[in-house]
């Protein structure tokens, strides 16, 4: 299972009030699955490193309070809890945002309350419930009730990272969360009638990690997915958020180095080091030179930093898709000059370059050609896409236009139209030749 099918994995235990539980190798994008989950969807986002947290990290000090007029030792509230109890009641309440449930309770509010400019504290509300229906006033009872909401408030997202990691009473303290939705006196919201959700991360037993080994029991209590380094995946996040090109390009000439451990069992490579990486070539301008081996060394580990500087020293000398782009525009302009027009002459000047290119090289290639020209409204114009595709070797020419065809069946159909004006639909003809001959 990829990180993108981990996040839907995540939408759908929200929805059952199920805890998933994310198994996986270390810098996979785990916890930033839950984060970007909770960032969709205006959540708090509580992360919980439970292999660095002792009790009073967790619990929170013992403090003594009295209770009923009865001296009683309770837990004072350990800083995550007050993020969460604050995003779903912050200490002050605009009472325009408070959405009552129960019609009579909300008359007894308004006539009893003194606001001043329209809010309230959480303390004053939750007395005034609490006299209300009878309920002791010594905790939050506002904190699980559907009689009265917040309407501004926020649901969290607690999310327990290297679960397997934590000591015996923080792995404990994390399984009472888990079950009941509270930690001693410490009591997890619900917004409008919806729990807190709470995700776990592990990495996996054995190997290199030094973990704890659940039993079935405890495995039982979560829904569990096996989370992998899926290089596709992380391919179309980084389009999107705009990760450094160069460190995109390299992976994508070295996949395999992708999440990449040395025999030695020194520093290694992982997608979030690569990202991190990415994020430094971004500022490489703004950082002394004498530092560049050094950050890189530091980041994906000295078996990789040396192929990178060499791919980084040499990347503005490579083909790029603008180079590419240039040549097949020359080429064109010389078959225009020969009376000779035809897209797959033409593609002949380009086979040698496209087929040193790797799979996934000529994927990304197709995926800006269309895009650049799929949407040209004479053919002619839209030549250098159709050249492109004939230099294509017939095994990627059958995937990209897989690919397009499931993807957006408009470009779809558009090329096939570019194809038949130009060519006599010569390029769908030989791919569907081979099919057959097979």
């Amino acid at each position: 299972m990829n990180i993108n099918e981990v996040k839907k994995l995540i939408a759908a235990a929200d929805l059952c009030g199920h805890v998933p539980l994310i198994k996986g190798l270390h810098g996979i994008g785990k916890s930033e699955s839950a984060a970007q989950y909770a960032k969709e969807n205006n959540m708090h986002y509580e992360p919980l490193i439970l292999s660095l947290m002792d009790t009073g990290d967790m619990l929170g000090l013992p403090v003594t309070r009295t209770v009923a007029g009865v001296e009683s030792t309770v837990w004072a509230a350990p800083s995550w809890y007050t993020n969460i109890v604050n995003a779903a009641w912050p200490t002050k309440i605009n009472v325009h945002d408070l959405q009552f449930i129960d019609t009579d309770f909300q008359e007894y509010f308004l006539q009893y309350t003194k606001t001043e400019e329209g809010y309230v504290t959480r303390n004053s509300l939750n007395s005034i419930y609490c006299e209300y229906y009878g309920e002791p006033d010594d905790v939050l009872q506002i904190l699980r009730q559907n009689r009265v909401h917040n309407t501004k408030g926020k649901r969290s997202l607690l999310n327990l990272d290297e679960f397997n990691r934590a000591p015996a009473d923080i792995l404990n303290a994390s399984l009472q969360l888990i079950l009941d939705h509270r930690l001693h006196n410490h009591i997890l919201p619900t917004v409008r009638g919806q729990e807190t959700l709470i995700v776990a991360a592990v990495n996996p037993t054995g190997g290199d990690y030094t973990v704890q080994e659940f039993d079935p029991a405890l495995l039982d209590r979560f829904v569990s997915c096996e989370a992998e380094a899926d290089f596709k995946a992380w391919l179309g996040w980084a389009k999107e958020n705009n990760v450094n090109k160069i460190v995109i390009d390299f992976l994508v000439d070295n996949q395999n180095k992708f999440h990449f451990v040395p025999e030695d069992g020194s520093k290694g490579a992982s997608p979030r080091s690569w990202t991190r990486l990415a994020s430094f070539i971004d500022r490489i301008n703004d950082t002394s030179e004498d530092i560049m081996t050094h950050y890189i060394i530091g980041t994906v580990g000295s078996a990789l930093a040396a192929r990178f500087i060499s791919f980084y020293n040499s990347y503005s000398s490579s083909m790029s898709t603008k180079d590419l782009d240039k040549l097949i525009k020359k080429e064109i302009t010389k078959a225009k000059k020969a009376g000779n027009l035809n897209p797959e002459t033409v593609a002949e000047s380009i086979v040698e370059l496209v087929a040193e290119m790797d799979a996934v090289r000529r994927g990304e290639f197709a995926d800006t050609f269309v895009k650049q020209y799929v949407n040209k409204e004479d053919a002619v114009e839209a030549m250098p896409l159709l050249v492109f595709m004939y230099a294509l070797p017939l095994e990627s020419l059958s995937a990209v236009l897989k690919s397009i065809q499931t993807s957006d069946i408009d470009a779809y159909t558009q090329l096939a139209i570019f194809d038949k004006e130009l060519n006599n639909k010569a390029l769908f003809r030989k791919l569907t030749s081979n099919l057959k001959g097979v």
